[in-house]
Protein backbone atom coordinates (compact mmCIF):
# COMPACT_ATOMS: atom_id res chain seq x y z
CA UNK A 1 0.00 0.00 0.00
CA UNK A 2 2.96 1.87 1.16
CA UNK A 3 4.49 1.79 -2.66
CA UNK A 4 1.17 2.24 -4.48
CA UNK A 5 0.67 5.86 -2.54
CA UNK A 6 5.13 6.93 -3.26
CA UNK A 7 4.38 5.83 -6.94
CA UNK A 8 1.00 8.46 -7.14
CA UNK A 9 2.75 10.85 -5.31
CA UNK A 10 5.69 10.92 -8.13
CA UNK A 11 3.23 10.88 -11.05
CA UNK A 12 1.64 13.54 -9.52
CA UNK A 13 4.43 15.11 -8.91
CA UNK A 14 5.90 14.68 -12.38
CA UNK A 15 2.77 16.46 -14.02
CA UNK A 16 2.90 19.47 -12.11
CA UNK A 17 6.28 19.64 -13.03
CA UNK A 18 6.24 19.37 -16.77
CA UNK A 19 6.60 22.26 -18.68
CA UNK A 20 4.09 22.92 -21.73
CA UNK A 21 5.15 21.47 -25.01
CA UNK A 22 4.66 22.94 -28.45
CA UNK A 23 3.57 20.31 -31.27
CA UNK A 24 3.89 22.84 -34.19
CA UNK A 25 5.55 25.86 -35.72
CA UNK A 26 5.92 29.35 -34.04
CA UNK A 27 5.64 30.35 -30.21
CA UNK A 28 2.87 29.54 -27.42
CA UNK A 29 1.70 32.38 -25.56
CA UNK A 30 4.49 33.10 -23.05
CA UNK A 31 3.41 32.00 -19.15
CA UNK A 32 5.07 33.66 -15.92
CA UNK A 33 7.55 31.81 -13.68
CA UNK A 34 8.44 32.09 -10.61
CA UNK A 35 12.18 32.57 -10.83
CA UNK A 36 14.61 32.52 -13.54
CA UNK A 37 17.07 30.19 -11.37
CA UNK A 38 18.60 26.87 -12.14
CA UNK A 39 17.91 23.68 -10.27
CA UNK A 40 20.45 24.03 -7.31
CA UNK A 41 21.98 20.56 -5.55
CA UNK A 42 21.88 17.87 -7.66
CA UNK A 43 24.37 17.02 -11.39
CA UNK A 44 22.23 17.81 -14.13
CA UNK A 45 21.98 15.40 -17.64
CA UNK A 46 21.49 17.68 -20.44
CA UNK A 47 21.49 17.76 -24.52
CA UNK A 48 23.55 20.55 -25.52
CA UNK A 49 23.01 20.95 -29.21
CA UNK A 50 26.13 21.92 -31.58
CA UNK A 51 26.21 23.08 -34.92
CA UNK A 52 29.54 22.07 -36.33
CA UNK A 53 30.47 24.35 -38.84
CA UNK A 54 34.23 24.34 -38.74
CA UNK A 55 34.91 20.79 -38.74
CA UNK A 56 37.45 21.29 -35.32
CA UNK A 57 36.41 19.29 -32.51
CA UNK A 58 39.01 21.49 -29.99
CA UNK A 59 37.19 24.58 -31.25
CA UNK A 60 33.64 22.81 -30.96
CA UNK A 61 34.16 21.42 -27.56
CA UNK A 62 36.44 24.57 -26.48
CA UNK A 63 33.98 27.21 -27.48
CA UNK A 64 30.58 26.36 -28.80
CA UNK A 65 29.99 23.65 -26.43
CA UNK A 66 30.70 25.70 -22.75
CA UNK A 67 27.82 28.32 -24.67
CA UNK A 68 25.88 25.77 -25.05
CA UNK A 69 25.71 24.10 -21.54
CA UNK A 70 25.95 27.70 -19.63
CA UNK A 71 22.71 28.33 -21.41
CA UNK A 72 20.72 26.30 -19.16
CA UNK A 73 21.85 28.68 -16.25
CA UNK A 74 21.17 32.12 -15.57
CA UNK A 75 22.51 34.19 -18.44
CA UNK A 76 22.72 37.71 -17.58
CA UNK A 77 21.94 40.30 -20.72
CA UNK A 78 21.38 43.87 -22.15
CA UNK A 79 19.74 45.36 -25.56
CA UNK A 80 20.85 47.90 -26.60
CA UNK A 81 20.46 49.86 -29.98
CA UNK A 82 23.15 47.99 -31.88
CA UNK A 83 23.31 44.63 -30.02
CA UNK A 84 21.99 41.75 -27.52
CA UNK A 85 25.04 40.96 -25.43
CA UNK A 86 24.53 37.44 -23.21
CA UNK A 87 27.13 37.22 -20.18
CA UNK A 88 27.60 33.72 -20.74
CA UNK A 89 29.31 31.53 -17.25
CA UNK A 90 32.12 30.19 -18.82
CA UNK A 91 33.60 28.49 -15.34
CA UNK A 92 31.22 25.97 -15.11
CA UNK A 93 31.91 22.39 -14.56
CA UNK A 94 30.88 19.81 -16.98
CA UNK A 95 31.44 16.06 -18.07
CA UNK A 96 30.74 14.93 -22.09
CA UNK A 97 29.07 11.50 -21.03
CA UNK A 98 28.46 10.97 -25.41
CA UNK A 99 27.98 13.11 -28.79
CA UNK A 100 25.92 11.99 -31.68
CA UNK A 101 25.92 12.95 -35.28
CA UNK A 102 22.57 14.02 -36.66
CA UNK A 103 21.80 15.13 -40.01
CA UNK A 104 22.36 19.09 -41.76
CA UNK A 105 25.96 19.40 -39.60
CA UNK A 106 23.83 19.26 -36.14
CA UNK A 107 25.68 17.39 -32.99
CA UNK A 108 24.42 16.80 -30.07
CA UNK A 109 26.13 16.21 -26.52
CA UNK A 110 24.81 14.61 -23.63
CA UNK A 111 26.63 16.17 -20.83
CA UNK A 112 26.64 16.24 -16.69
CA UNK A 113 26.48 19.06 -15.46
CA UNK A 114 27.08 19.74 -11.35
CA UNK A 115 24.58 22.78 -10.38
CA UNK A 116 26.14 25.56 -8.81
CA UNK A 117 24.58 28.55 -7.75
CA UNK A 118 25.72 31.51 -10.18
CA UNK A 119 26.46 34.61 -8.19
CA UNK A 120 24.10 37.26 -9.80
CA UNK A 121 25.92 40.30 -7.56
CA UNK A 122 22.34 40.75 -5.27
CA UNK A 123 20.88 42.11 -8.24
CA UNK A 124 16.70 41.77 -7.77
CA UNK A 125 15.12 40.14 -10.49
CA UNK A 126 11.08 40.65 -11.29
CA UNK A 127 9.21 36.98 -11.74
CA UNK A 128 9.75 35.86 -15.21
CA UNK A 129 8.01 34.44 -17.97
CA UNK A 130 8.77 31.38 -20.06
CA UNK A 131 8.28 31.50 -23.62
CA UNK A 132 8.35 28.20 -25.87
CA UNK A 133 8.93 28.13 -29.93
CA UNK A 134 10.88 26.27 -32.82
CA UNK A 135 12.80 27.49 -35.42
CA UNK A 136 13.81 25.38 -38.78
CA UNK A 137 17.91 24.33 -38.67
CA UNK A 138 18.00 26.16 -42.02
CA UNK A 139 17.54 29.71 -39.62
CA UNK A 140 20.88 29.53 -38.16
CA UNK A 141 22.72 29.34 -41.36
CA UNK A 142 23.42 27.42 -44.59
CA UNK A 143 24.87 23.69 -43.96
CA UNK A 144 28.39 23.39 -44.75
CA UNK A 145 29.01 27.16 -43.83
CA UNK A 146 29.01 29.56 -40.93
CA UNK A 147 26.09 29.08 -38.50
CA UNK A 148 24.75 30.95 -35.34
CA UNK A 149 24.56 27.79 -32.36
CA UNK A 150 21.30 26.86 -30.94
CA UNK A 151 21.64 27.60 -27.63
CA UNK A 152 22.18 31.49 -28.31
CA UNK A 153 20.36 32.03 -30.67
CA UNK A 154 17.04 30.18 -28.63
CA UNK A 155 17.97 32.41 -25.68
CA UNK A 156 18.45 35.82 -28.06
CA UNK A 157 14.94 35.16 -29.23
CA UNK A 158 13.06 34.64 -26.60
CA UNK A 159 14.90 38.10 -25.55
CA UNK A 160 13.10 39.66 -28.60
CA UNK A 161 9.95 38.62 -28.13
CA UNK A 162 10.19 39.50 -24.12
CA UNK A 163 11.23 43.21 -24.96
CA UNK A 164 12.69 42.98 -22.11
CA UNK A 165 16.15 45.51 -22.36
CA UNK A 166 17.89 43.93 -19.04
CA UNK A 167 17.91 40.85 -16.96
CA UNK A 168 18.28 36.88 -17.06
CA UNK A 169 17.51 34.21 -19.44
CA UNK A 170 17.47 30.50 -19.17
CA UNK A 171 17.26 27.97 -21.41
CA UNK A 172 14.56 25.43 -19.70
CA UNK A 173 14.82 23.16 -22.81
CA UNK A 174 15.96 22.52 -25.95
CA UNK A 175 15.48 19.65 -28.66
CA UNK A 176 15.96 18.73 -32.50
CA UNK A 177 13.82 16.57 -34.74
CA UNK A 178 16.16 15.11 -37.47
CA UNK A 179 13.28 14.11 -39.49
CA UNK A 180 11.52 17.61 -39.71
CA UNK A 181 14.89 19.53 -38.98
CA UNK A 182 12.86 21.45 -36.02
CA UNK A 183 14.27 22.85 -32.78
CA UNK A 184 12.08 23.34 -30.11
CA UNK A 185 13.47 25.83 -27.09
CA UNK A 186 11.18 26.51 -23.98
CA UNK A 187 13.47 29.78 -22.10
CA UNK A 188 12.90 31.68 -19.14
CA UNK A 189 12.92 35.70 -19.06
CA UNK A 190 13.10 38.04 -16.62
CA UNK A 191 13.30 41.59 -16.37
CA UNK A 192 16.08 43.50 -13.72
CA UNK A 193 13.94 44.86 -10.76
CA UNK A 194 14.23 49.15 -11.23
CA UNK A 195 16.45 49.99 -8.25
CA UNK A 196 14.88 53.37 -6.28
Amino acid sequence: MKCKIVLLFCIAAAFMTVSPVYAGGGKDPPHPVKAVAPHIGEPRILAAYIIDDTGNKNYIEGMYLPQAAAAYFPTPFAVTSKERRLSFDRNMPYRILSKSDLKSGVRVYKIEMASVAQDLKGIRYEEGRSYTFSFPRASLGREGGAALQPAPYALERAIRISNVLEGIARLESLSYDNTSGVFKASVDVAAQSIKR
